[in-house]
């Protein structure tokens, strides 16, 4: 039986990682290219790849430019992955008032993600002037994408008023959304409405079931 020595199984190694790097940087080339002719879903694929670090070397600052390319033509989860860049200052500045716009942006563009990131600046004042107003609804639209904390919030604003009217049957609504979210707080306060019968009708019953949901889920005061 022939062996092969091991420095030739060594140099074979080596070629075909040389090969294999090769075609990951080439890949990387295209989509740049495919990314700056206007492709913006190839945007977000190569903006990852510089972010993490796949088949290239980790670029953070080129991951933020691709990412913010992708956001221009109009693709929501590369707005966010641009905001929560300048949010965390990976690969750029920290910019609050940057990513409050890229938040907006793919909020604009359907990303539930980046509406509750928008929604948490204006709630907040970070980066952009504090507005409950205009957070509510951003909040509402993360909620009917599927943002599960997202609708906590915003039935806690309904609730008290925050941003709007009080509107406890709303606010019940958008807390039970949360809850079956799985968020522990949206059950709990959920249950405290159903317990009370604010804007809904009293259920003892209901508010028992919300409560032992929200210890499942690890809210030890409702246990």
């Amino acid at each position: 039986m022939y062996h092969h020595s091991p420095g030739l199984l060594t140099c074979i190694a080596a070629l075909l990682l040389a090969l294999s790097t090769a075609s990951s940087q080439a890949q990387q080339t295209e989509e740049e290219a495919l990314c700056e002719a206007g492709d913006a879903w190839v945007c977000i694929e190569a903006g990852i790849r510089f972010a993490v670090g796949e088949g290239v070397e980790r670029n953070a600052a080129r991951a933020v430019e691709l990412f913010a390319l992708g956001c221009e033509g109009g693709e929501g989860q590369a707005c966010y992955h641009a905001g929560f860049h300048y949010a965390q200052g990976e690969g750029v500045a920290v910019d609050r008032t940057r990513a409050a716009h890229f938040f907006f942006e793919g909020c604009n563009a359907g990303h539930a993600d980046a509406c509750f990131g928008a929604a948490v600046h204006y709630a907040t004042g970070d980066g952009v002037a504090e507005d409950p107003v205009r957070a509510l609804p951003l909040f509402v639209r993360a909620c009917d994408g599927g943002h599960a904390n997202a609708c906590y919030h915003a039935g806690l604003r309904y609730g008290t008023g925050e941003g709007t009217a009080v509107d406890m049957t709303r606010a019940a609504d958008l807390l039970i959304q949360g809850c079956d979210g799985g968020i522990a707080t949206a059950c709990q306060s959920a249950g405290m409405v159903y317990f009370v019968g604010m804007g809904v009708e009293k259920d003892r019953v209901r508010a028992a079931q919300l409560f032992a949901r929200a210890c499942v889920l690890g809210e030890q005061s409702a246990c």
